[in-house]
């Protein structure tokens, strides 16, 4: 038997645990379509400190927010981080010197993309003051130096609970091995029998999420607030977390407990995430009006840099806040852009009359002035909810139909369901959505394709080929062959547009003179047009 050089293995090896590692440690980039996870990141940080006994300690942590929003950067991370030895109940005088003059807490440690192949631009703080740590729930919280102040605008803080959300999708982000930010996802979380200040997880993805490095790290419920921070990971994938639930005030001490630094004074329940960079509400923006777009939590001292989508121009700006109005006659969703970094934060905004420009039929088919559709089927046509809701519009859409076939149905009334009889057609004059802004028309016809029917047939002089409806060549065929039953060419043939432009129809009827054929069996074959689907029709017709 022949056997695998060495160097062949080796590569066989690499790339399994290269695989490996991407698979069970999946960059938070990776994430990004999900607007909460990127939000989070922002937030996540590597803390390095020098213990009080001269030992490096690599952990994570992450910036919360407090009750009152003041922007206070206090970072929730691992107690056993910063301790000599994490069988210390108390924390020496020393222990916490050193972690607040070590301390250098790193920001924005992820790759850009999912790929990994470049890293994020990084943001670093150095120093702290020690706030609170507890032994059996494992936490410590720290608030950066104010020297450090005011942090970069673009970093979140977030939101936090201590009440039972520890149900649902999990997840975690953190540096593992001290490496760019990773992502984990579990499911609920397992109060422990041994000790009740943790909740043990199972991961579903990442499980490397609970590896050196990423101690401290938090656990996010469902929805995005911070429950608890890794205390230890376990064989198998899962991690071990203090409870931010237990953590809160299970001390009476204020040095071992969360509520008197998060929420002293309401002890609020939970709590949201503080985005400095949010814009406000914009209302749509009407053509040549201006509106104003704010970040209301952006520090004092902070400014950004604001631009806007073709569509919308700056009117002015400070830095905080930008004016902005549309051009006359343009109507859509633009964006208002705030960027500090690498960091954009956008706004969509409607501007103008609404959008009755791209209406959609029969699952995403665009539609026409002129649309032809299969009969007897049912066709929904369909308006933009999303956009129909953010242009404010202040009434139901008005179809306006010309026939009595079909109804409107959905939100706003921006859908019409419709089945046509053959050759029948119904005409929107107009389609009319109203906002503030003023009033959008647009007219539009639905045409079936028309039906055909054929006599006398035995025939002796005169073949008429009748159909629903000649009004648009569109819904008619493209051509009528007939052929001698022994023969492959066509005896007469007529194309159907220069039957349309001669105007030879008479009462939605061709006349075919069959008096001069021989008696006997013919076929006529009927071409459907292009855009009709429809196979061609083949008639049997006899001459007596």
């Amino acid at each position: 038997m022949k056997t695998k050089p060495l160097s062949f293995i080796l590569i066989v090896i690499l790339t399994i645990l290269i695989r490996f590692s991407v698979f069970s440690q999946p960059n938070v980039a990776c994430k990004f379509d999900n607007y909460q996870v990127e939000v989070l990141s922002n937030a996540v940080c590597k803390i390095s400190v020098t213990k009080a006994n001269g030992d490096n300690s690599t952990c994570s942590g992450i910036l919360i927010n407090n009750e009152g929003q003041d922007r206070k950067p206090y970072v929730l991370t691992a107690r056993h981080c910063i301790t000599n030895s994490g069988l210390d109940v108390n924390l020496t005088d020393s222990e916490k010197t050193a972690v607040e003059n070590s301390a250098q807490f790193t920001f924005r440690l992820r790759k850009k993309d999912c790929e990994g192949i470049i890293d994020e631009q990084t943001v670093t703080y150095q120093k702290a003051i020690f706030r609170a740590a507890h032994f059996y729930t494992d936490f410590a919280l720290l608030e950066i130096a104010p020297e450090n102040l005011p942090l970069a605008p673009d970093l979140n803080y977030a939101g936090r609970s201590r009440l039972s959300e520890s149900s649902g999708s999990l997840t975690s982000i953190a540096h593992p091995n001290g490496d760019p930010q990773k992502y984990g996802r579990g499911h609920k979380a397992t109060a422990q029998s041994l000790d009740p200040w943790k909740y043990t997880i199972t991961w579903d993805e990442g499980n490397g999420i609970a590896d050196n490095g990423a101690s401290g790290g938090p656990l996010f419920s469902e929805y995005g607030r911070v429950i608890g921070m890794l205390s230890n990971g376990n064989p198998g994938g899962q991690g071990d977390y203090g409870k931010v639930s237990t953590a809160w005030n299970s001390n009476s001490d204020n040095a071992k407990q969360l509520k008197h630094w998060l929420s002293p004074n309401q002890d609020l329940g939970n709590m949201g995430t503080l985005i400095p960079m949010e814009q406000g509400p914009v209302s749509n923006i009407c053509n040549n009006n201006t509106r104003t777009s704010t970040l209301p939590n952006l520090g004092p001292g902070q400014s950004v840099t604001w631009s806007v989508t073709p569509g919308l121009s700056i009117v002015s700006s400070t830095s905080n806040s930008v004016t902005v109005t549309s051009t006359s006659g343009q109507y859509g969703v633009g964006q208002i852009k705030a960027t500090y970094g690498p960091t954009t934060r956008t706004k969509d905004v409607y501007y103008g009359t609404p959008d009755v420009s791209n209406i959609k039929y029969d699952n995403g088919l665009n539609a026409s002035n002129y649309n032809y559709v299969t009969p007897n089927t049912y066709h929904n046509i369909k308006l933009d909810v999303q956009k129909l809701t953010m242009a404010n519009v202040t009434g139901y859409v008005d179809w306006h139909p010309s026939s009595s076939y079909g109804y409107s149905t959905g939100q706003y009334f921006s859908e019409y369901l419709v089945s046509l009889p053959a050759g029948q057609v119904i005409q929107f004059n107009p389609i009319s959505v109203t906002n503030s802004c003023g009033t959008s028309n647009r007219s539009m016809v639905f045409a079936a394709y028309s039906g055909f029917s054929i006599y006398p047939n035995p025939v002796s002089d005169v073949l008429s080929v009748r159909f629903d409806n000649t009004e648009y060549l569109e819904t008619l065929p493209e051509e009528i062959n007939l052929y001698n039953e022994k023969s492959t060419i066509p005896i007469k043939t007529f194309n159907i547009k220069q039957v349309y432009n001669s105007k030879l129809f008479k009462d939605n009827n061709l006349a075919i003179d069959v008096k001069d054929l021989p008696r006997g069996h013919y076929f006529l074959h009927i071409t459907p047009n292009k855009l009709d689907k429809k196979n061609i029709d083949k008639i049997r017709v006899v001459l007596k």
